[in-house]
């Protein structure tokens, strides 16, 4: 990994804290539904409930995991603009270079 040169300026470091706790914030979430998912599931094993409760405990835990793994990438992208290894001029023109030249999805 290369560190970088130059220092983030102050609207990157805006980003950057703001990713870094969004991510952070998802990931707490996604741990709370993981734990409450986790909760539901065991008691509609346990009580021989249909299986519709138990159903909806692994489809919690499901999203739990794509929150968790969500909040990842958004810490470590808000980490890279901390860092100044990102830099939201660079990210904002690739956005709109993709889209203009229509490589992104189609419709």
């Amino acid at each position: 990994m290369r560190v970088s040169d130059r220092q983030p300026g102050a609207f990157s470091k805006y980003v950057g804290g703001r990713l870094v706790a969004w991510g952070r914030a998802f990931k707490l979430l996604a741990l709370v539904v993981l734990g409450v998912a986790g909760v539901r599931a065991y008691l509609a094993y346990s009580r021989h409930d249909h299986p519709g409760a138990l159903i909806v405990g692994v489809v919690g835990g499901a999203v739990a995991l794509a929150m968790a793994a969500v909040g990842e990438n958004l810490t470590r992208s808000g980490v890279s603009y901390l860092r100044g290894e990102k830099h939201l001029a660079r990210s904002l023109g690739r956005l709109v270079a993709r889209r203009r030249t229509g490589s992104g999805k189609q419709r």
